[in-house]
């Protein structure tokens, strides 16, 4: 694998064919996890740094053999499969505990969260992806999730995430 850093603009659908895990630049221990990898502490700073810019951060490749890092947040290429079985692409954050994305093409991403609070913005949101991909929005309102990255336990991040509150 080649390591690669970029920022957070640059982080479109596409560069999960490059590599399938990436992570954000959060916070200075994140450089030492680097460091751990084999790379050069002088040149991954110097990168990260040009890359990381305000509220535009800075996102690198994590080896699969490292997998999982450390990093507060980190996104896994994944299979996604609609309530009637149609697969799609995106990604899981972290164990997909709080936020999938489905891509709409190589450059195009639209983000959902399951966080109750946001079930109202998901509606409005999984209209746009039905839209776009010619869908049932209906059909989006649960998503189950499956990457080919195993966990710490040796599973595969898998499992189901519900974008719509039932009792509105």
């Amino acid at each position: 694998m080649q390591f690669k850093i970029i920022k957070e603009s640059e982080l479109a659908p596409k560069m999960f064919e490059f590599h399938p895990v990436w992570a954000e630049y959060y916070e200075p221990d994140d450089l030492e996890d680097i460091i751990s990898w084999g790379y050069d502490r002088e040149s991954v700073k110097s990168d990260l740094f040009s890359k990381h810019d305000g509220s535009d951060h800075a996102y690198y490749t994590v080896p699969i053999e490292r997998f999982p890092p450390n990093n507060i947040r980190f996104f896994t290429l994944a299979n996604l499969f609609t309530k009637s079985g149609i697969k799609l692409k995106g990604t899981v954050m972290n164990s997909g505990q709080l936020v999938i994305e489905i891509f709409l093409d190589d450059n195009r991403s639209i983000a959902l969260s399951c966080y109750p609070d946001l079930y109202d913005l998901n509606k409005h949101e999984l209209n746009k992806v039905a839209t776009e991909l010619n869908l049932d929005p209906l059909d989006l309102e649960e998503i189950r999730f499956q990457t080919t990255i195993v966990d710490q336990d040796g599973f595969p991040i898998e499992g189901f995430f519900r974008l719509v509150n039932d009792s509105k």
